[in-house]
């Protein structure tokens, strides 16, 4: 289930007939005087069952129906650099507009211009189309309707820029995609890939080599990370030597 996910009109009248049909079977019962005519109830719940099997959807039939395309466009901000969610998570926009800004401001050494909302499912499976201009973030709301893990938004966007596209699999470096984005975010990188809490002995140390660099340096060395990812081409090695 994802937060696209709805009911389908074939459902909702498999649901409505079989509730006559329920109701048809409590007038019988109540109707009939003898208990050998009991049995009558039931005839309605057949034919009930049957019409509800008949209409229902099923399989890959019941994947198309649960989707709702309007709950997956894009609500956007007004003003530049612009920042979109999901209608569904429209309510969390101005919780995800500052956080996106600021990690769009310390990506202004790529093209990257605009923050949309990571609406892919996967049954069915959909995913947005792949824009040059555009990171696209990974947007979790919590039992409350806010947004969950605040503090992990910046450091994902980050993260998913520098690991590249998903059709890179050979080539995704995320020990050195997760170093960049701390260093752009000028903390240290204490989570793993998404988020999820892990140590990771690589990435802590091409974190310190940034750090330990001038700025200009490792700016370059993270920028050309970001090149490298963009076009599935090999990415270890490119923080720890010189990208002059």
């Amino acid at each position: 289930m994802t937060d696209y996910d709805t009911v389908g009109d074939g459902v909702s009248t498999a649901q409505a007939l079989w509730m006559v049909a329920v109701a048809m079977a409590g007038v019988v019962l109540f109707a009939v005087r003898k208990r050998k005519f009991v049995f009558a109830a039931l005839l309605p719940l057949a034919i009930g069952a049957t019409a509800t099997a008949l209409v229902a959807p099923t399989g890959a039939a019941y994947d198309r129906q649960t989707l709702d395309p309007v709950a997956q466009k894009l609500v956007c901000t007004a003003g530049a650099p612009k920042v979109c969610v999901s209608r569904a998570h429209e309510g969390v926009l101005p919780e995800v507009v500052p956080k996106a800004r600021h990690a769009l401001e310390l990506l202004s050494a790529t093209p990257l211009v605009e923050a949309h909302e990571d609406t892919s499912t996967i049954f069915p499976p959909t995913s947005p189309r792949p824009r040059a201009d555009t990171v696209l973030m990974a947007i979790t709301i919590d039992k409350h309707g806010h947004l969950a893990d605040p503090d992990r938004l910046e450091p994902r966007m980050l993260t998913e820029v520098f690991t590249g596209p998903l059709n890179c699999e050979n080539t995704r470096n995320i020990e050195a995609a997760t170093a960049a984005a701390a260093w752009l975010l000028d903390r240290e990188p204490t989570t793993g890939f998404n988020g999820f809490e892990f140590d990771v002995p690589e990435t802590a140390r091409l974190f310190k080599g940034l750090t330990a660099l001038p700025p200009a340096e490792a700016g370059a060395r993270v920028t050309a990370l970001y090149q490298a990812a963009r076009k599935c081409r090999a990415t270890t090695g490119l923080l720890t030597r010189s990208a002059r």
